[in-house]
C-alpha cells in the first residue's frame, strides 16, 4: 500500500527515543520547543500535557503488550509519587529542560508535581515485551506539508534504573548505532561526535554528546536526506539510584530535519524500574499528507520495542 512509503528513519538513541523523519520539517518556532529560551510550562498546557490531574487521555490505553501487564501496581503509589516529584523538582533545574524541553516537560510535570499522565497513565500502560505497543496520549495532526505527533511512552524495564543508566545509557554517544539502525530500515546513515559533555557542564549532568547525524533513504522516486546537529544529554538526579533523566533535542537543522523534543525519566519505584517518555515530533509528509500519520505511530512503536530489547540484552 502507498502508506508504507512514508517511513520514519528512527535513530533509537538509548536515551529515550531519537526520531528523524524523511523530509524537511518545522524547526524554529515549532511547538516542539526545540529552540532555546523556553521555560517549563506550569499552567496545564493542552490536552496532551501540563495539567496536574490528567494529561493525554485516561488510563485505559492498554496493557503494555502481550508479553506483560505493565506496571499498574506502582501507578499512583506513594513511592511512585515521591520518586516522580523528586524527578520533577530536579529536572527543571537543568538547562536541557529550561532551554530546550519545556513543552515535553510540561506533559510530565506541573512544576514540582507529577501529572497523572506521568505518575499513573504511563506506568499503568508500560510496555513489558511482546508484539503490541500502546502509545499514550497520542495526537496526530497534519497541517500542509507537516505531520506532527505528540505521545507518551512507558516501558517497564527488565533491569534496574541504575543498571540501565550505567550499561545502556553510554551507548547513546555511539555513532555506530546511528549507522546500524539506519541500515536496518533501508537507509544509509553516518554520524560523528562534535562535542563531548562532562559532569558539571550542566546541573546533575553525568555525560552527554553533541552529534552530527545524516541519513538518506529512498522514498518512492526521490532520496530524502536528514542532516542535523543534536544533543543527547544524560543526568543522574542524585536520588540514590532512583531517578535519572535522558534528554534529546535538535540544536541545528541543516537539511530536511525533523523538529523534535524527547524527555525520558529513568526511575526506580520499589522493585520496578521504568523509562517514561514524553515526545513531540514533526515530519515532512510530502507527498502523502495524512497518509504519513500512521507511520509516525508505527515508527514510535518500533522505538519502544528496540529500547526494551536493548535493556533485555544488558541483563
Amino acid at each position: 500500500m502507498a502508506t508504507k512509503k512514508w517511513q520514519l528513519t528512527v535513530l533509537a538513541g538509548l536515551t529515550g527515543a531519537f526520531l528523524q523523519g524523511c523530509g524537511e520539517t518545522k524547526t524554529a518556532g515549532a511547538s516542539s520547543n526545540s529552540g532555546t529560551g523556553s521555560k517549563p510550562k506550569t499552567d496545564g498546557g493542552d490536552t496532551t500535557g501540563g495539567g496536574d490531574d490528567d494529561v493525554g487521555g485516561d488510563d485505559k490505553g492498554g496493557t503494555g503488550g502481550t508479553g506483560g501487564t505493565g506496571g499498574s501496581t506502582a501507578a499512583g503509589s506513594a513511592a511512585a509519587k515521591d520518586v516522580l516529584a523528586a524527578w520533577c523538582k530536579k529536572a527543571q533545574e537543568t538547562k536541557a529542560v529550561k532551554d530546550h524541553s519545556g513543552d515535553v516537560f510540561a506533559k510530565l510535570c506541573n512544576g514540582d508535581k507529577p501529572t497523572t499522565f506521568f505518575s499513573s497513565t504511563l506506568i499503568k500502560n508500560a510496555y513489558s515485551g511482546g508484539a503490541k505497543v500502546n502509545l499514550q496520549g497520542l495526537k496526530l495532526s497534519t497541517d500542509g506539508p507537516n505531520t506532527t505527533g505528540d505521545f507518551g511512552i512507558g516501558i517497564k524495564l527488565p533491569i534496574s534504573a541504575k543498571d540501565h543508566f550505567a550499561k545502556v545509557g553510554p551507548k547513546g554517544g555511539d555513532p555506530e548505532s546511528v549507522k546500524k539502525l539506519a541500515e536496518a530500515q533501508g537507509a544509509k546513515g553516518e554520524a560523528e561526535i562534535l562535542k563531548t559533555y562532562k559532569k558539571g557542564d550542566d546541573k546533575y549532568l553525568e555525560r552527554g554528546w553533541q552529534l552530527h547525524s545524516k541519513t538518506t533513504k529512498h522514498v518512492i522516486i526521490v532520496d530524502k536526506t536528514q542532516d542535523s546537529n543534536n544533543e543527547s544529554m544524560q543526568y543522574d538526579l542524585d536520588e540514590g539510584g532512583k531517578a535519572f533523566m535522558y534528554a534529546q533535542y535538535i540544536i541545528k537543522a541543516i537539511e530536511g530535519v525533523s523538529a523534535y523534543s524527547l524527555l525520558t525519566a529513568n526511575v526506580q519505584i520499589g522493585d520496578d524500574s521504568y523509562l517514561l517518555t514524553a515526545a513531540h515530533v514533526t515530519i515532512d509528509n510530502t507527498p502523502g499528507g495524512k497518509l504519513a500519520e500512521p507511520q509516525v505511530k508505527e515508527a514510535a512503536e518500533k522505538v519502544v520495542q528496540s529500547q526494551y530489547k536493548a535493556a533485555k540484552e544488558a541483563q
